[in-house]
């Protein structure tokens, strides 16, 4: 890549990053933070399976990762029984496409020109009201980029044969695997469980001590095609300790004209004082009348505590759509940093390396971004 390439790409995120810096007046948490503290995902959250509306511990959190915090009597608790939160992401991303390559037979893709764009990624809004200390109604409502869209709207009942067990009803995101923020990711993109695939049905959580189990039945809108006959049945069971955690998960989603989506997870972290690692493997088949196909996904991740406020993240992706054909693959380098600016908002930059079939200029490409991150 030319050296102008890189001073026209990084002028405008420059410009984005002090902007983003004077400007300082519930979150999507990553799964690195809780890995970091030993805590499961309800720990911080309104939903158990985490995302979302922060819950007041949640909220406190954001505090303890930055080193300036906002001098504030903002509170997101409207009364003792209504809570509001927010979410935007606004990002600046510079895209260099690799020239394409010819196949063994002679064939080449199409040359892309590079992009550069500042796009709204996410604006959500959310709101929880609790009818009582064991039914909560909870929405998360999107508004931005394209707006109207209800993510989740959910039922939630504590309590059902014990102390340690809850049942939801309602639209909301499925059990399965790590809930990283990136949807780009081939564990999320290609598992379709991400935020931008929510279904309707009912979820079945017990958590107690180091243990968490969830069961959901849903429509199965996320995979093959609904007929209001077949459902979609997707389980996870994690352990939590101080120091790792791991998880296995199984989703089957039967379809219309004998069609089936059969996804597998198995995955897990550890922290080595400032360090944070994790990973997934996904074993994802896909079937119909004619046709079967097996993807394998990885994911692993590596986080260092810089600062207080401050983390960098080294990250590799590995997709293999189809493991009866050879040279397929496609691989994704990040590399990331993650500052909290205060308890309301953070600053993510970096690059990303993606490297596929060669003739297919969309996945060989590199990408430099920044995001500039308020919620409350």
């Amino acid at each position: 890549m030319k050296m102008s390439i890189y001073i026209k790409a990084f002028l405008p995120l420059l410009v984005l990053v002090v902007a983003s810096t004077l400007s300082i007046n519930s979150a999507v948490a990553e799964p690195y933070l809780a890995q970091r503290y030993g805590q499961k995902c309800m720990a911080c959250h309104t939903n158990m399976t985490g995302g979302g509306k922060r819950n007041a511990v949640g909220v406190g959190y954001a505090m303890a990762l930055t080193d300036s915090p906002l001098q504030t009597t903002f509170s997101p608790a409207l009364t003792d029984k209504i809570s509001a939160g927010a979410n935007l992401r606004v990002d600046y991303t510079y895209t260099d496409f690799s020239d394409p390559k010819s196949n063994a037979e002679g064939i080449t893709g199409d040359e892309i020109e590079d992009t550069s764009s500042f796009d709204i990624n996410t604006g959500n809004l959310y709101l929880e009201f609790a009818l009582s200390d064991e039914i909560i109604f909870y929405l998360d409502q999107e508004v931005a980029p394209e707006g109207g869209q209800t993510r989740e709207a959910i039922a939630i009942k504590k309590g059902v044969l014990g102390d340690h067990d809850y049942i939801k009803a309602g639209r909301f995101f499925l059990p399965f695997g790590l809930r990283l923020q990136d949807d780009s990711a081939f564990i999320r993109e290609v598992s379709g469980f991400n935020f931008d695939n929510s279904d309707n049905g009912v979820e079945y959580g017990y958590d107690r001590n180091k243990l968490s189990f969830r069961f959901s039945v849903s429509n199965g809108t996320q995979g093959s095609g609904e007929n209001n006959k077949d459902k979609q049945v997707s389980s996870l069971l994690e352990w939590v300790d101080a120091r790792y955690r791991v998880g296995v998960s199984a989703s089957v989603n039967n379809g219309p004209e004998q069609s089936s989506r059969k996804a597998y997870a198995i995955y897990g972290g550890l922290t080595l004082g400032k360090w944070v690692f994790l990973a997934e493997l996904d074993k994802i088949d896909d079937e119909d009348k004619t046709t079967e196909q097996s993807n394998l996904v990885a994911f692993l991740e590596a986080n260092y505590l810089l600062t207080t406020s401050t983390n960098v993240k080294l990250s590799y992706d590995y997709h293999d759509p189809n493991d009866d054909i050879d040279e397929n693959q496609r691989i994704r380098y990040s590399l990331l940093g993650e500052t909290f600016l205060d308890q309301f908002s953070q600053l993510r930059y970096g690059l990303r390396w993606a490297d596929g079939i060669p003739q297919n200029t969309l996945q060989n490409q590199t990408q430099l971004f920044t995001e500039y991150h308020v919620f409350f």
